[in-house]
């Protein structure tokens, strides 16, 4: 490539600024609302604590079944209200960038959600659902505020 003697560095630099405050700027507005991240957070959390501490069908069946319900109805209201908002949020991701941005983070939550399964089934570890259920919430909710619209900057 050649350089072209009509773009200066600080012309550069000013473009790159621009392009960083207009990705905050939609992720700020397709973020969820701080109590609608509580909820999915929770909600998220519960089905985690849930799946970690079933056996043999017992009465975290229903919690994993509430937690989820809530989860899914939290999640279509966010939904709704981006829409309202004018926001289009994308379900399926159209570069493999946005493609690994969703599946990197899902494949921590999966990998928290068996860990902590495998941890209290088979060691006995009491307190690890409690753990995995905090750790996933918490990724759920950083993730949520953070990065919205789910898109990452490449090299």
């Amino acid at each position: 490539m050649e350089n072209d003697p009509g773009i200066t560095p600080d012309d550069a630099r000013l473009s790159l600024d621009t392009v960083s405050r207009i990705t905050d700027s939609a992720n700020t507005l397709v973020r969820p609302p701080f109590w609608l991240n509580i909820v999915l957070a929770i909600s998220f959390g519960m089905m985690t604590f849930s799946f970690a501490s079933m056996q043999h069908e017992n009465l975290w069946t229903l919690g994993l079944i509430i937690g989820g319900i809530v989860f899914v109805l939290a999640m279509m209201m966010y939904l709704y209200t981006c829409k309202l908002l004018g926001a289009k949020v994308k379900l399926f991701p159209d570069t493999w960038l946005s493609l690994g941005s969703i599946l990197g983070p899902a494949a921590i939550y999966m990998l928290v959600v068996l860990g902590g399964r495998a941890l209290a089934d088979g060691a006995g570890i009491a307190w690890i659902p409690y753990l995995a259920g905090v750790v996933n919430g918490t990724l759920l909710s950083y993730m949520l505020h953070n990065h919205s619209v789910m898109k990452f900057q490449g090299r």
